[in-house]
C-alpha cells in the first residue's frame, strides 16, 4: 500500500513539473514589424509604343513628272515654303519650266523618292516631314485594362515621366486593344520603338504593406502587434503588385503589422521584435 502511494506521489510530482516546464519555456517568436504610415501605390504594365513627331506630314507633287532635283538631304531641317525639289514635265517636242516641289510646314525632312529621273506621281508621296515641337508615343493597351485609362494617367518611357492625352473611343475590333496616344518628353526619335510603362492602378495616402506581411488562408489576414503577442486581424485588399498590397479594410495607420515572420504565427502567439520600422 505504501509501495502504491508513494508511486502515485512520484508519477503526480513529475505531471506538475512538466506542466510548469511548459509554461516557462513557451517559445517566443522573432519577427520585424512596421508601423503603419500613409503612402502611395500603383499598379504597372509594360507594352511596345512608337515615338511620333509632331508635325508628321507626307509631300505629294501636285502634278506627275520626273525628279529632276532633289535639293535636301535625309534629316535636315527645312523651313515652311523652302523649295525640296524640282520636277520636269517636258515631253517629247514640249519644253515647260521645272515645277516646285515646296515644304508644307518646318521640320526635319525624310527623303522617299532619291533617284533623279524617277517618274512620280500626285498619289505617292516624295518627301516626308516631322516636326519636334511635340512628342507623343502611340501604343496600344489590353482590354483587360482599357477601362483604367483616362486623360492624364500616368506614362513613364525610359525613365522619362508623361501622361496619356487621348485615346480611342472604343476597343480595336481585331486585337482587342485600346488605342492610346502619350505626351512624352525626351531625346527620342519619330518611328523610334519604345517600352511604355502604363500606370493601369494608383491609390495615395493609403495603407500599404510588403508581401511578406500577409498570410493567405480562405482570405488575406495580418498579425498586428499588441504588447508581447499578436492578434490574427482579417483584411480586405486592393491593388496588388510584386513589392506589396493596399490594405482597404482591417488596418489603420499607427498599427504595427509584423511583415517578417508572420507564416510562422498564430493568434496569441508571443514574440520578440528583432527589426524593422516603428
Amino acid at each position: 500500500m505504501r509501495k502504491t502511494l508513494l508511486l502515485i506521489l512520484i508519477l503526480f510530482s513529475c505531471s506538475r513539473e512538466k506542466g510548469e516546464n511548459k509554461k516557462v519555456f513557451e517559445e517566443v517568436k522573432a519577427v520585424n514589424v512596421e508601423v503603419v504610415k500613409p503612402k502611395s501605390i500603383s499598379k504597372k504594365i509594360t507594352v511596345s509604343g512608337t515615338i511620333k513627331g509632331y508635325p508628321d506630314v507626307l509631300v505629294y507633287p501636285d502634278l506627275p513628272g520626273r525628279m529632276l532635283r532633289i535639293n535636301v538631304q535625309d534629316g535636315q531641317f527645312v523651313s515652311k515654303g523652302q523649295v525640296l525639289a524640282l520636277l520636269d514635265r517636258s515631253s517629247p517636242g514640249l519644253e515647260v519650266q521645272p515645277l516646285t516641289v515646296e515644304a508644307p510646314t518646318s521640320g526635319y525632312v525624310q527623303v522617299l523618292v532619291r533617284d533623279e529621273g524617277f517618274p512620280v506621281s500626285p498619289q505617292t508621296p516624295i518627301f516626308r516631314i516631322v516636326g519636334r515641337r511635340e512628342i507623343t508615343v502611340l501604343f496600344d493597351v489590353p482590354e483587360i485594362f482599357a477601362g483604367n485609362i483616362r486623360r492624364g494617367t500616368r506614362i513613364y518611357v525610359e525613365g522619362k515621366r508623361g501622361e496619356v492625352i487621348r485615346f480611342a473611343p472604343a476597343l480595336d475590333p481585331r486585337t482587342r486593344t485600346l488605342k492610346v496616344e502619350g505626351k512624352i518628353e525626351g531625346d527620342f526619335l519619330p518611328g523610334q520603338s519604345v517600352l511604355v510603362e502604363v500606370e493601369v492602378q494608383r491609390a495615395d495616402s493609403t495603407v500599404v504593406l510588403p508581401v511578406s506581411a500577409f498570410v493567405e488562408d480562405t482570405s488575406f489576414y495580418v498579425f498586428v502587434l499588441r504588447g508581447d503577442r499578436v492578434k490574427r486581424v482579417p483584411v480586405r485588399i486592393g491593388i496588388r503588385t510584386s513589392e506589396g498590397y493596399q490594405v482597404v479594410e482591417g488596418l489603420k495607420f499607427g498599427d504595427t503589422v509584423v511583415v517578417f515572420g508572420a507564416n510562422t504565427l498564430k493568434d496569441g502567439s508571443k514574440v520578440k521584435v528583432v527589426g524593422g520600422v516603428r
